[in-house]
């Protein structure tokens, strides 16, 4: 028989055998399916009649296979199973016997003599080749999924984590082969045999114990890796290499999949959009003992335990999914509408409502579309308009209304709807707050603005401010002998700008040192030690501290130099502490510097570790205000460390972009003469 005649003939099996809701979807895959159709009517085929929960299983794999596939194809050489295979076993030598807190807090030594035989042996094999992936229709055969199936109904059967889980969940917790678009090399089979023994290495019940376990393995399987270094990905060996710590799709993706074969039920959710920066985030979520799906960032968070500092400053969270959504803009848009890259994909289920108290918003839509859909934006500097589309919304064209679910509460939403592949503005922004809607509508008043940042402070770099606290500037003539304490820090600073410390001293001292307290990392921008002019060294004048005023009276004018050993002096500004760069900085919890000579050392001028977004003497800003798009009020060079413009509209949510430097930057609103950025800090209605 001819192969379009197999695969006619196929498609018409199923429509016999098999009811909605996967018969449209089933027949779709096999004809997408080609030569590989018979391998996928073969698992139906298995199953049909004889199990039906197995059989419907079956059902939803298949149906949804048409929209999966990997990014790239990735062929592993030889020798790279067999080093991680050895990675852990020592691992297991090493840690036996002990619990995931005793694991977590061994010191590990960067020079063990183990990660560099390992290193060594990593160097010796060849690179990983990669090329494109066709869809899984096309590949997969029958023995992988029927082996994929019949291995997750046992961990659905067995796993206390899993038992209690509906049919529905167990199809998105357990059953798929894949997460996202991860390579398909590994299966339920071999990630259970190479994480089982590890993940389940004590007594202790709990899913939690379980991450934690996992945390641990990771955490000293990096260790193990340490000299190893690698331009392409490896799969599920990313996991074990710190390098790509920062790759948190792929982590989310390959975790999920580790977890779940080891019958722990775990989904992958984002945010195409944090609150106050312009990145994605991706992470897992599962289900703790009250069965309450709780999220959290592998390898080094354990449930909730980056809450606080992260997940809840999420936007819009969705959930990808294995299944599906018939609620899509995949399969809501109309003929020739363009559908932006974020929401081209069908396997999307928003998740905001478990991240945020949400509502149901209805707009306005006065605008004459063939759309169906139109788009809640957040903040980007770097796309068309500035904005990012997060949430899609159904236009009823008879109400000229649209209306979106789950949006959150005390963020701004920039409304937008598309013509061809251009985004519009629609109106101007929107924020829920206090069970009612805030527009930013502006008004007919125009007021002068002083502004101080075009970004606010980062929440982790406030916390390393706070840890100076305690920290101390000592002296000594002595390198190796014990040193004197000069003054100590009382707390940590409020802002990222370069503050000026003095203190008394009447000595002279040829070495002089900055420590933190509890020799915790010091991350320190710059630093600079001052005293009168002197003749036996490198002198030079300090760096100015911040103007934020036009009075004289804020006119630096310390009559104290800038000193440095004349023989170090260009060695020592190479440190990142004394480069003048705020933007680099030392994470060492000891600054010395050696004069050389002797010298009388009155102040320090010091600034923590930042990234720069205050107003820069000599860069050039443009002010914006948002008025169904950005509208541009003026540009200025800053000649002091702050920004006054004149008659500015009212009432808007402006946006001061800096034109020479930088790309971190987030829209405020201006009450009482100060800046607010958005989704921090609610705007208060008159």
């Amino acid at each position: 028989m001819k192969p379009q005649y197999i695969c006619i003939y196929l498609c018409a099996l199923f429509i016999m055998s098999c009811t909605d809701p996967f018969a449209s979807g089933i027949k779709q895959s096999l004809a997408l399916a080609g030569d590989n159709a018979s391998e996928l009517q073969a698992v139906l085929d298995y199953y049909k009649g004889k199990d039906r929960k197995k059989y419907k299983a079956a059902c939803f794999l298949i149906a949804n296979m048409q929209y999966h596939r990997s990014n790239r194809k990735l062929e592993i050489p030889k020798g790279y199973d067999s080093l991680f295979a050895k990675i852990d076993s020592v691992y297991k030598a090493m840690f036996a016997g002990m619990s995931s807190q005793e694991i977590l807090k061994f010191k590990a030594k960067k020079s063990d003599s183990i990660q560099k035989v390992l290193g060594n042996e990593f160097k010796k094999l060849p690179q990983a080749s990669e090329r494109k992936a066709p869809l899984d229709v096309t590949t997969i055969k029958a023995d992988f999924l029927i082996d994929n199936i019949e291995r997750s109904f046992k961990i659905w059967l067995n796993s206390p984590y899993a038992k209690e889980l509906s049919f529905d969940d167990f199809c998105e917790f357990i059953l798929p082969y894949r997460t996202t678009d991860e390579p398909l090399i590994f299966g339920k089979a071999e990630l259970d045999s190479i994480f089982h023994q590890t993940l389940f290495a004590d007594n202790m019940s709990g899913v939690r114990n379980r991450i934690e376990r996992y945390k641990a393995y990771v955490s000293k399987s990096r260790w193990l890796t340490y000299y190893m270094s690698t331009k392409k990905s490896l799969g599920l060996y990313d996991v074990y290499l710190e390098q790509f710590k920062m790759n948190c799709h792929m982590i989310a993706s390959w975790t999920t999949n580790i977890m779940r074969s080891n019958g722990i039920p775990t989904v992958y959710e984002y945010t195409p959009q944090w609150t106050d920066r312009a990145r994605r985030h991706f992470w897992c979520a599962t289900p703790d003992s009250l069965g309450i799906l709780r999220p959290y960032t592998p390898p080094k968070n354990n449930l909730m335990e980056d809450w606080e500092s992260d997940l809840k400053y999420a936007g819009k969270v969705y959930r990808k999914t294995f299944g599906a959504n018939k609620q899509t803009p995949y399969f809501l848009h109309s003929k020739g509408e363009y559908i932006p890259d974020e929401f081209s994909t069908p396997l999307l289920l928003d998740q905001t409502k478990r991240y945020h108290k949400t509502v149901t918003l209805e707009l306005d839509f006065p605008v004459d579309t063939g759309n169906k859909l139109a788009y809640l934006c957040a903040f980007r500097r770097n796309d068309g308009n500035g904005l990012y589309p997060v949430a899609w919304g159904i236009i009823n064209t008879k109400q000229r209304k649209v209306v979106f679910e789950q949006v959150p509460d005390s963020i701004v939403f920039f409304p937008a709807y598309y013509e061809g592949e251009e985004l519009i503005p629609l109106g101007n922004p929107v924020m829920l707050g206090n069970d009612s809607v805030i527009s930013y509508n502006g008004s007919s008043d125009t007021q002068q603005m002083t502004l101080l940042r075009k970004y606010p402070p980062k929440r982790r770099f406030q916390r390393m401010w706070q840890r100076l606290a305690g920290a101390k500037i000592m002296a000594g003539n002595k390198k190796n002998k014990k040193f004197k304490t000069i003054y100590k820090f009382t707390e940590g600073p409020e802002e990222a700008y370069l503050h000026e410390v003095r203190f008394s001293n009447e000595r002279e001292y040829r070495y002089y040192r900055f420590e933190s307290n509890k020799r915790i990392q010091s991350n320190i921008a710059h630093i600079e030690f001052l005293g009168k002019y002197s003749n036996q060294h490198y002198c030079c004048a300090p760096t100015p501290l911040p103007v934020f005023s036009n009075d004289s009276t804020s006119i630096d004018s310390t009559g104290l130099w800038r000193i440095d050993n004349k023989l170090t002096y260009k060695e020592n500004r190479k440190h990142k502490a004394y480069d003048n760069k705020m933007e680099t900085y030392v994470s060492s919890s000891m600054i010395t510097l050696d004069f050389g000579v002797p010298v009388q050392i009155e102040a320090i001028r010091y600034a923590p570790r930042n990234a720069n977004n205050m107003i820069v003497i000599g860069d050039k800003y443009a002010l914006y205000y948002y008025d169904k798009g950005w509208k541009r009020i003026g540009t200025q060079v800053a000649t002091a460390n702050y920004l006054t413009f004149e008659n500015v509209p009212a009432n808007h949510i402006y946006w001061l972009s800096n034109l020479s430097n930088g790309n971190e930057e987030l829209p405020f609103y201006y009450q009482n003469d100060t800046q607010f950025f958005i989704n921090l800090t609610p705007m208060r209605e008159e």
